[in-house]
């Protein structure tokens, strides 16, 4: 249960930099450094991320569910995730389970620097990908590599 887990690790840090509060302010130091090294924002990016954030809350502020959902939404690059499908696809609208497989290895060891035993990884691949077909298309390419980025960064923010 990816989300649960999601809840339970990122709400329990939420609750510790807010430290006692039910929001923070978009400059909170703390905020700002975890989002930057657990997600796949840039710098540059996290200004504008955190202004959309906000402003879906009355006090124009983060509070737990738009620290998650920012986690969440940036487990990684897009662009290197659209990048890598155009290179394992043929006609640019889906590509074999196979390549998908073999695409998602390359993104979890390079992109989001894993080192995990391979049946681990297998693990990983079968839950990410349970309702595959023999064909995969671009929209779901997207979301399993964002379900495979969320895993990744959280097992590493847990130390696992």
């Amino acid at each position: 249960d990816v989300e649960g887990a999601e809840m339970q690790a990122y709400g329990s840090q939420f609750a510790d930099i807010a430290g006692g509060q039910t929001s923070l302010e978009l400059d909170n130091a703390q905020l700002r450094d975890f989002v930057l090294t657990n997600s796949a924002l840039s710098a540059e990016d996290l200004d504008t991320e955190l202004l959309k954030t906000a402003s879906t809350n009355e006090n124009f502020c983060i509070d737990v569910d738009g620290f998650i959902s920012i986690l969440r939404n940036h487990s990684v690059l897009e662009s290197d995730a659209l990048q890598q499908f155009i290179s394992l696809s043929a006609d640019g609208v889906e590509i074999s389970a196979e390549d998908c497989r073999n695409g998602l290895s390359n993104l979890l060891k390079h992109r989001l620097n894993t080192n995990w035993p391979e049946a681990t990884v297998d693990h990983v691949f079968d839950v990410v990908m349970r309702d595959a077909n023999l064909t995969i298309s671009m929209e779901q390419w997207m979301g399993y590599c964002k379900l495979m980025g969320r895993v990744a960064r959280l097992a590493r923010f847990l130390r696992l």
